[in-house]
């Protein structure tokens, strides 16, 4: 037996110390019914390295344990700051798209809107950016090109404005 077996064991070193010492005796006519050893106690150096080893292993445990806490505690921070950077780039596609949304929206609004104003409404603002720019001090006509057989009416509209 190793030291440690044979400290924790001594209802088992009795009953094997019993039977080897009972087959010498029973030769002689005695029997030995029983042997009891309550307590093995080692020399002081043995307990002494006894206590270094148990304070190691219990010391190697305790590092064992902090290292895997740590290690724990780096995972779970590592996946709580991976978690939030995903909850936040989501958060900002989400807001992209509600604004792209909101963009496409208001093109085809106004697309619609263009779309079902009439003729009239943009030749009336022609008229007004002609009548601008035949009060101003400049001697600068502009006509557009799809109105160029139109310049004979040129002295009717002036008459008109004035």
């Amino acid at each position: 037996m190793d030291l440690n077996e044979a400290l924790g064991s001594t209802s088992k070193i009795n009953q094997e110390l019993a039977a080897a010492i009972g087959d010498l005796t029973n030769t002689y006519g005695i029997n030995v019914d029983r042997i009891n050893i309550d307590e093995l106690k080692p020399s002081t150096s043995i307990q002494d390295s006894m206590d270094k080893q148990l304070k190691a292993d219990r010391e190697r445990i305790a590092a064992i344990a902090k290292a895997e806490g740590e290690a724990k505690s780096i995972e779970l921070t590592t996946k709580a700051k991976n978690d939030a950077l995903i909850a936040t780039a989501e958060a900002q596609a989400k807001a992209t798209r509600t604004r792209a949304d909101a963009e496409n929206y208001r093109i085809s609004q106004m697309n619609k809107i263009l779309d079902e104003a009439k003729d009239g409404y943009f030749e009336n603002q022609s008229i007004e950016a002609f009548k601008e720019l035949a009060n101003s001090p400049t001697n600068t006509v502009v006509v557009p090109s799809n109105q160029i057989g139109e310049l004979g009416k040129i002295p009717v509209i002036k008459k008109m404005l004035e």
